[in-house]
C-alpha cells in the first residue's frame, strides 16, 4: 500500500510541478497613460492636425514573457493607444485635431516588447511617425518601473508621445 501511496503522491507533485511550469499566454491592451504638462515645452501649431493610426496589423504578436507567462498583443491596438494620448496631448494645448486637416501625423506602432527582472519591468514601445509631407522619423518609448509590466508599456507609449512633441522636426511640420 506505501508504494501505491508514493506513487500517487509522485504523481501528483510531477503534474502539479508540469502545470505550474508550462505558464499561459495572455493578451495585453495598453491604456493611456496621464502625461504631465510640463513634460511638453509650449509649441506652436498652424492650421488643423489628424492624427491617424497607420499600423494594418491587427493580429496578437509577442510583446513579453514573464516567467513562464507569455504575453501577446496588438500592434494596432498599441498604435491606437498612441494615437489617441498624442490627440489628446494635441487638444490639451488648444490645438484643432480631426479629420480632413491641413497637416496629418501617421503612426505605428512596429515593436513592442519587454525585458524583465527580479525588481524591475522594462517596456519598450518602437513606433514610426510620418508627416503629410512624407518625413518619417523613428522613437523608441522606454519606461522602466518596478510597478510591472503593464505600467512599463503604458509608461513607454506616454515617454514616445513626449518624445514626439519635443522633436525639432516634427513641431518645425506643425508650424509650417
Amino acid at each position: 500500500m506505501t508504494g501505491r501511496r508514493f506513487k500517487a503522491i509522485a504523481a501528483l507533485l510531477i503534474g502539479a510541478m508540469l502545470a505550474t511550469a508550462s505558464g499561459c499566454t495572455h493578451h495585453y491592451d495598453p491604456n493611456p497613460y496621464p502625461i504631465q504638462s510640463d513634460r511638453i515645452p509650449p509649441f506652436d501649431v498652424r492650421g488643423t492636425v489628424d492624427v491617424l493610426n497607420n499600423q494594418p496589423e491587427t493580429e496578437a504578436v509577442h510583446i513579453g514573457s514573464v516567467g513562464a507567462h507569455k504575453w501577446m498583443g496588438s500592434l494596432r491596438n498599441f498604435t491606437e493607444t498612441v494615437v489617441f494620448s498624442l490627440r489628446m496631448e494635441l487638444a490639451n494645448r488648444k490645438v484643432r485635431v480631426g479629420a480632413d486637416s491641413e497637416k496629418t501625423l501617421k503612426l505605428a506602432v512596429t515593436k513592442v516588447a519587454l525585458e524583465s527582472g527580479m525588481w524591475m519591468a522594462r517596456g519598450l514601445v518602437y513606433l514610426t511617425v510620418e508627416t503629410g509631407e512624407g518625413f518619417q522619423k523613428e522613437f523608441i518609448g522606454i519606461n522602466s518601473t518596478p510597478a510591472g509590466q503593464f505600467r512599463a508599456w503604458d509608461g513607454a507609449i506616454a515617454l514616445a508621445v513626449i518624445d514626439i512633441l519635443n522633436d525639432k522636426e516634427i513641431l518645425n511640420y506643425l508650424k509650417k
